[in-house]
């Protein structure tokens, strides 16, 4: 049985990373996943866009949450590609990830993050794409949990 958004949203506040920057999950379906992170002084560069880095992290979490639905828990991001496209601005960075093809040892997800006014799942607010990727997901070869330590490299 697919785990339920309750669930995956606890996950989710399991990391450090997600809780600094406040993000939220907001949807979680078999082929649909929602990232929501506020718009602060805190995720800004110097030119008050959001960061490259808080746009990655917010792609990288919805494939892995896509891919977590169709694989299972035990997962990680094995490819990554960005292409920044526009500047992201507003008041909620929303990564929507669309799952393209599951099979049993690897998941394509394409994320879309995009820069709103606010954060809602059924929100008809016009949407700013500011990046596109193309990402794929593969099992966790060393069955990791979330709270374990990396191998030694």
């Amino acid at each position: 049985m697919p785990p339920a958004l309750e669930s995956a949203q606890h996950v989710l506040q399991t990391q450090p990373f997600s809780i600094l920057l406040a993000a939220q999950l907001t949807a979680f379906s078999a082929d649909y996943v929602e990232v929501c992170v506020p718009i602060t002084a805190q995720v800004k560069q110097q030119f008050g866009f959001v960061h490259g880095g808080v746009i990655s992290y917010a792609a990288d979490n919805a494939l892995t949450f896509a891919g977590k639905y169709a694989l299972g828990p035990s997962i990680v991001t094995s490819d990554f590609k960005v292409n920044y496209v526009c500047l992201a601005k507003g008041k909620t960075l929303i990564t929507r990830t669309h799952m393209v093809y599951a099979g049993q040892s690897q998941a394509m997800c394409l994320p879309s993050p995009t820069a709103t006014k606010r954060c809602a799942p059924s929100s008809k607010a016009r949407l700013r794409p500011c990046a596109r990727r193309h990402n794929c997901i593969s099992p966790n070869p060393q069955n990791l949990s979330i709270n374990s330590p990396l191998p030694p490299t």
